[in-house]
């Protein structure tokens, strides 16, 4: 929104997002929160992998969706963090195995 040329005020946004019943969220959403609860899903998850919580490594990682990682290195974190908590946890070598080769 311009007024001359200028972009309107954060005063006068605000008061224009109340008349609305809007709040600046609704108009710039955090895209990143969810990427933020993302890494501390999997931050959880590695350190449960190095305790050998591997029960726990995989709760961690069921809510996480692959595909919205939006980092490399967050996808490289997951691919991590779940095959070798499928290949340490005892009995599940052979599907650490296949699931580390489904993803590339």
């Amino acid at each position: 929104m311009k007024k001359n040329g200028k972009m309107i005020s954060t005063t006068i946004l605000v008061k224009l997002c109340n008349r609305l019943g809007l709040s600046l969220n609704d108009i710039f959403p955090d895209m990143e929160s969810e990427n933020r609860d993302y890494s501390k899903l999997l931050d959880q998850a590695e350190f449960d992998l190095i305790t050998s919580d591997y029960e726990d490594a995989f709760k961690q990682l069921d809510q996480i969706e692959f595909d919205q990682l939006n980092s490399a290195d967050r996808k490289m974190q997951f691919l991590y963090v779940r095959g070798f908590s499928l290949a340490l946890s005892g009995d599940l070598e052979k599907e650490a195995i296949f699931f580390a080769l489904n993803k590339f």
